[in-house]
């Protein structure tokens, strides 16, 4: 039979091949002890009535699992190397009976696997498919996430409809790299519509302010006026300036490709605390740093720079003054794979609810934040792009634990020679 592209497959042909195993599994009904459990599953369930299905009790499913017959396994043969799966299911317990070559790769399945052994099926809840199999005695294209015996997760899409004894027939075909595409695609669409929704009122806002100030002054003779006046066009006009550099760091992240360096921790975090030190108010302020770099670390030193300015800026902006002692732990420790990260402080810390948002774009953790809202969702959108980690834990009032892990590229730079 020749192969056709599991696209090609019309309504027609789909329906055809079920058509097909469910005749194949009409066979099961001669062998005498397969008519027996089908008839004690049978007697389990109630069947619908009209359109609706009675609430019944779920019946354990008991060893031994049914087996097909000789004669069956080898017409089912004839489905074998058809290019999409073919699978028969007993929903009402969650177990696959049988399934075709393709069925078993998707699945990642042996040849001879057990029923017992293959549990995709059984944490999955059929309650809507069964209903919509008893109502239009059909379903088609059915997306169901499965998890595999790896732990993998897959979505698959269901074709198919009940056989004579109410197992479900089905084609099955995978569509997992399809559907994490459209997550994906889903998820920018959502960002696109905040970033210009945000971005065209962060713009407007100082320009807005920018321009009443001016005029303010034209109209103001008080030399101290003037001067605040200016001061105040100053600062719009710095906030305005932050703006667009972090619109920036998100664009050239997307699309500039990454430039491995030699990176000395101690050197970058050093830089970093003596910039932002002086920039606010650090009375009673004590910064730790520890380094441990064993091993050479090799990675993208503008982008590990973005991480580091954004986290330690924020500790300091972001500290309770009125402590006796506030304090920003930054432990940093690298091995040949990863260097792990962890800047810890006794700050604001951040309120739960907001704590599932603060790596949006736009989004303000703090309620006398002054950024962009931009500076935490610019390092989680860095250190995906480095394959990294990073995860916060945070307490209103106590403080906030920054954890990352950064992948060091050496092998992979000795490897290309770098």
């Amino acid at each position: 039979m020749p192969h056709t592209p599991a696209s090609d497959l019309s309504h027609r042909q789909i329906k055809e091949l079920t058509d097909k195993v469910a005749q194949l599994e009409i066979l099961l009904a001669q062998q005498q002890t397969e008519n027996c459990l089908l008839a004690e599953k049978i007697r389990s369930y109630e069947y619908p009535t009209g359109n609706q299905l009675l609430p019944v009790a779920k019946p354990v499913l008991q060893k031994p699992y049914p087996t097909l017959s000789p004669e069956v396994i080898k017409n089912f043969h004839t489905l074998e190397e058809l290019p999409v799966g073919i699978v028969l299911l007993d929903i009402h317990h969650g177990a696959l009976i049988k399934a075709n070559a393709k069925a078993r790769q998707i699945l990642k399945l042996t040849d001879n696997f057990h029923q017992s052994e293959e549990e995709s099926f059984s944490k999955i809840d059929w309650s809507e498919i069964t209903e919509q199999l008893a109502e239009d005695h059909f379903i088609e294209n059915k997306e169901i996430e499965i998890r595999l015996a790896d732990g993998s997760k897959k979505w698959i899409l269901f074709s198919g409809k009940f056989t004579h004894h109410h197992d479900l027939c089905a084609v099955m075909v995978d569509f997992t790299s399809t559907k994490e595409t459209i997550n994906e695609l889903q998820k920018v669409n959502t960002e696109l519509d905040n970033f210009v929704y945000h971005a065209s009122h962060d713009l407007r806002a100082p320009l807005r302010t920018v321009l009443g100030l001016l005029s303010s002054l034209k109209q103001e003779t008080n030399k101290d006026e003037r001067i605040r006046c200016v001061d105040l066009i100053e600062g719009s006009i710095t906030r305005l300036d932050t703006l667009i550099i972090d619109l920036l760091s998100i664009s050239r992240n997307s699309r500039t490709e990454q430039l491995f360096k030699d990176i000395n921790f101690m050197v970058e975090v050093n830089t970093a605390v003596s910039y932002f030190y002086h920039v606010g108010d650090t009375r009673n302020l004590q910064i730790a740093v520890k380094v441990s770099q064993p091993v050479r670390y090799i990675s993208d030193q503008t982008r590990i720079r973005i991480i580091l300015n954004n986290l330690i800026s924020n500790a300091i902006k972001y500290r309770q003054p009125r402590l006796e002692l506030s304090y920003i732990n930054i432990s940093i420790y690298t091995d040949e794979r990863w260097a792990y990260l962890t800047i810890e402080d006794n700050g604001e810390g951040i309120a739960a609810e907001n704590l599932p948002t603060i790596f949006d774009m736009f989004s303000r953790a703090s309620e006398k934040s002054e950024g962009t809202g931009l500076g935490l969702y610019i390092v989680k959108d860095i250190v995906e792009k480095l394959n990294g980690t990073i995860e916060v834990s945070s307490e209103h009032g106590v403080g906030t634990t920054f954890t990352l892990t950064l992948p060091n590229y050496l092998l992979a730079t000795d490897t290309l020679g770098y």
